[in-house]
């Protein structure tokens, strides 16, 4: 993870620049995205064909630059974002959440337990017994990790959408229009010069 993490880029001024990625994953990446002045990057898994072996190596790269980097992973599947997270991105965004259960559904798949799902055996087993033997423990993994979840709109938003888009120019035409009809031409006209 970065030392500057996606955390800590989040709600502060200025405003953050950063870019998708879609075409390279070139080893030098990272240096280029850091020179042009970038603060993070996402890497896109839903539109291209990167797999996770790429995701692991662009992850080096970021690190390498030290920029920060959201895995754009291909479905709301909890294997993807755990994986992607394992992979070591500071964050993943998530397509198509558009219901509170699926939003708590990503953070279950992404934050370890007794949070979430993510699972990691051995680490715990491994910090029960140092703490049963009084070694102070680091903050959790992932305790940093950003989430991003593009948020998607219902059907049904869409077709009152669709509806004022479609009722709204007919009307604002149509009042005109009959506020003209109503006026003799002469005068109409006369008015007009």
């Amino acid at each position: 993870m970065t030392d500057n993490g996606l955390r800590a880029l989040v709600g502060t001024a200025p405003a953050k620049i950063g870019t998708f990625l879609f075409e390279f994953a070139t080893p030098g990446i990272g240096q280029i995205l850091k020179a042009a002045g970038a603060d993070f990057a996402v890497l896109d898994m839903e539109h291209t064909g990167f797999g996770f072996d790429t995701v692991r190596q662009v992850v080096r790269y970021m690190q390498a630059a030290n920029l920060p980097l959201v895995v754009r992973v291909p479905s709301q599947s909890r294997h993807h974002i755990s994986r992607a997270l394992d992979t070591g991105a500071d964050g993943v965004m998530v397509p198509i959440v558009s219901s509170v259960e699926q939003a708590r559904a990503v953070l279950d798949a992404a934050k370890y337990w007794p949070d979430g799902t993510r699972g990691v055996a051995l680490g715990l087993a491994l910090a029960v017994v140092v703490s049963r033997i009084g070694i102070d423990m680091p903050p959790p993994p992932g305790a940093d990790v950003g989430f991003v979840g593009r948020i998607a709109t219902s059907g049904g938003m869409v077709m009152l959408a669709a509806a004022v888009g479609l009722v709204a120019p007919v009307l604002a035409s149509l009042w005109p229009a009959l506020r003209v009809s109503r006026v003799p031409v002469v005068e109409a006209l006369r008015a007009a010069q």
